[in-house]
């Protein structure tokens, strides 16, 4: 009887409790912004955000496809251009990082401030790694 009066009383604890139902230990899809609890408002914005840096990071993809080619014909040649070969991967790295940066600020804009830090927790998942 006493177990039965212990494990209701921890229970309802539980459900009176306030806690964060995504913590960082639960199971999280990549990409996921159910825990960022958005409005309908905020939604339909950040899909916007997504949509449009989307079609940015498609065409960033098929750069660097052409980008590899240019090295590996670089590496082919009797003489390897060094710096040739830096200017094609800082390039690279800058248009991949300044579209991370405005994508990151659109959204920032959007978020509120607790949203934010919830959002940092699964922030590597929307930077170039």
């Amino acid at each position: 009887m006493r177990r039965i009066i212990v494990a209701i009383i921890l229970l309802s604890s539980l459900l009176f409790s306030d806690y964060d139902r995504y913590e960082e230990h639960e199971y999280h899809l990549p990409k996921d912004l159910r825990h960022l609890e958005l409005s309908q408002q905020q939604h339909r914005d950040v899909k916007a955000v997504l949509k449009k840096y989307r079609s940015a990071l498609m065409k960033l993809r098929r750069d660097q496809h052409e980008t590899a080619k240019e090295i590996e014909t670089l590496f082919t040649r009797d003489d390897f251009d060094k710096k040739r070969y830096i200017e094609l991967g800082m390039r690279y790295e800058k248009l991949s990082f300044d579209i991370e940066a405005d994508m990151l600020h659109e959204i920032h804009t959007l978020l509120t401030p607790a949203q934010r830090k919830r959002f940092l927790r699964y922030i590597d998942e929307w930077t170039e790694q």
